[in-house]
């Protein structure tokens, strides 16, 4: 939140006193000392304190007993309108700022704090106004020029974010945070050497900065260090035992190396983390002992592709606990998932949960059972297609089609996010695959790039069914028709990989933990063979190797 700051210079206007009583009892239940008179900047500064020390019950008492003997008190205004922020009351904060800056408006840092405020509740064209009014009236201030490389860098203007943040840098090369939010800018646009430049200057600064720590670890971790960038975590863990996203991150680069052991361990802190689940669970939490007879509820906290590679561990759940299984999935998945008999029924996440004895995560599962590269259960498929869709005309390929070798495709996540972006491969570099003589390709693509292919052109040896599938279990009984499926890293790639079909799977520089380092096979998925870039970006030397392999062999029904 913005820092609570008091302007030194003297207005004309503040009386001479004012009796201030911060509450009729402090914390320990004593009474406080009586009423004493101070002037109202005395009050302020006082209220300030108790501000920054938490005590903000105490602060805002303060504050408007200030206003109601001087409702034009800018600093009280200023000070109490940060506090409702705190609060999470930003329209209460906005009305007060903005009396505070029409009682003073050439003073900076209110309309920079106002800013901020209108920043973090969205609004960020007229954060931009507020803190572009407020650089006009302090241009030599780094702080401000380092809130507007924030801004401009969220407003997707790296230009401006970047000639702000090198400012800021200039006019206070002691200023830690300036640096590291120009790190941020430079390491989101590539320029990761420069972000950690930036980021070890500010350490020499400020060598316990928590933020400063974390953000290293980030950009060394993109340029592949991990070693470094285990180092920065830990340092970060050392300073702030509790920050989650570290742990997490720290988490994730063991899973990527393949120490299952460690890396499921410390992952087991995301449950921490409230975008991991939606809701609390009052049963025991289940520590892998038999519970014959008691009934276990396996707890969704996990995306689609996710999903589908833990559900592997549900019969090994229902062999060693010895309970009847309850477990949550997402819609989209119950038919699918239905199939496997360990489970009695399966849950919508959103439902109400029904009466259980113990709850577990599925994501816990791995931890649990100890697993490693060699223990992973059930390698080779555990799902299949449901019976009933096999006569079902609309998920068959067409007769017409009379080519014996036939490829499912897919090239971007259905509902793709910011972050799946480099995991998206154009649909153009697929078209490639046509050059090998009597192949088909069949477009497993759901959402809003389905439509891809058919903005190009309609190429006469390719048909869609990914529109046809209304959910997985459309989806594996269309999957089940294919010699191959070759994709970009979408939940297509551990469906086919689940049903033990061939899978050729497109990866970025830079993979998810679970394709690890280095390998082009995968000890999930046995039927999968992995395709990665060499260098960022290149797909075009994915697909030359892909056409070559395609060329030489395609696995036979």
């Amino acid at each position: 939140m913005p820092t609570p700051t008091i302007d030194n210079t003297e207005p004309t206007d503040r009386p001479t006193g004012l009796r201030v009583t911060p509450e009729s009892r402090s914390a320990s239940g004593t009474e406080n000392p009586p009423p004493r008179t101070v002037s109202d900047k005395q009050a302020v500064q006082w209220g300030m304190q108790l501000q920054q020390q938490g005590h903000l019950v105490q602060a805002e008492n303060i504050y408007r007993q200030v206003l109601a003997q001087q409702p034009r008190q800018s600093d009280a205004l200023h000070l109490l309108g940060l506090l409702m922020h705190q609060r999470g009351r930003n329209e209460l904060a906005l009305d007060l700022l903005r009396r505070a800056i029409d009682t003073r408006p050439t003073f900076a840092t209110y309309r920079s704090n106002l800013g901020v405020i209108l920043r973090a509740m969205g609004d960020k064209p007229g954060a931009l106004r507020a803190h572009s009014a407020a650089i006009r009236l302090a241009p030599d201030s780094a702080e401000l020029h380092s809130n507007l490389c924030v801004l401009h860098d969220d407003l997707g203007d790296t230009e401006q974010a970047l000639r702000h943040g090198w400012l800021a840098t200039a006019l206070d090369p002691q200023y830690p945070e300036a640096r590291n939010n120009l790190a941020n800018v430079l390491g989101r646009n590539g320029r990761l050497f420069e972000a950690i430049l930036q980021l070890q200057e500010a350490l020499k600064v400020r060598p316990g900065y928590v933020d400063a720590w974390f953000n290293l670890g980030l950009s060394l971790e993109r340029l592949g260090d991990f070693d470094q960038a285990l180092k920065s975590y830990d340092k970060v863990l050392a300073l702030a035992p509790e920050h989650l996203n570290a742990r997490a991150n720290r988490a994730l680069i063991y899973l990527l190396r393949g120490d299952f052991l460690t890396g499921f361990a410390e992952y087991e802190w995301r449950a921490s983390l409230g975008s991991f689940r939606a809701r609390t669970i009052d049963s025991p939490l289940w520590d892998g002992q038999p519970i014959i007879g008691k009934t276990l509820l396996l707890v969704a906290d996990l995306e689609l592709g996710d999903a589908i590679m833990f559900s592997r561990y549900a019969l090994l759940a229902a062999k060693v606990s010895g309970a009847r299984l309850l477990a949550e999935c997402d819609p989209g998945l119950r038919e699918l998932f239905g199939c496997m008999g360990s489970v009695s029924q399966w849950l919508d996440r959103s439902a109400p949960l029904p009466a259980h004895d113990f709850h577990i995560s599925w994501l816990s599962l791995p931890r649990l059972f100890k697993t490693t590269a060699q223990t992973i259960p059930a390698p080779h498929s555990y799902l299949r297609p449901p019976s009933s869709l096999a006569s079902d005309f609309d998920l068959r390929i067409g007769p017409d089609l009379t080519v014996s070798r036939k490829l499912g495709v897919a090239w971007s996540a259905a509902t793709p996010l910011p972050a799946d972006e480099n995991r998206s491969c154009p649909f153009s570099h697929f078209l490639q695959l046509l050059q090998v003589q009597d192949v088909i390709m069949v477009s497993l693509q759901k959402g809003p790039a389905a439509e891809d292919w058919q903005q190009i052109y309609a190429p006469t040896r390719m048909c869609d069914m990914g529109s046809r599938c209304r959910n997985f279990a459309d989806m594996s009984a269309v999957i089940a028709q294919l010699d191959l499926v070759i994709t970009a890293d979408a939940t297509i790639a551990q469906l086919a990989g689940s049903l033990g079909k061939a899978v050729w799977l497109l990866l970025p520089k830079r993979a998810d933990w679970q394709w690890q380092l280095d390998r082009d096979d995968s000890p999930w998925y046995p039927s999968m063979r992995l395709f990665r870039q060499e260098h960022a970006g290149d797909w075009s030397g994915v697909f030359v190797r892909v056409v070559a392999a395609l060329s030489k062999s395609i696995p036979k029904k």
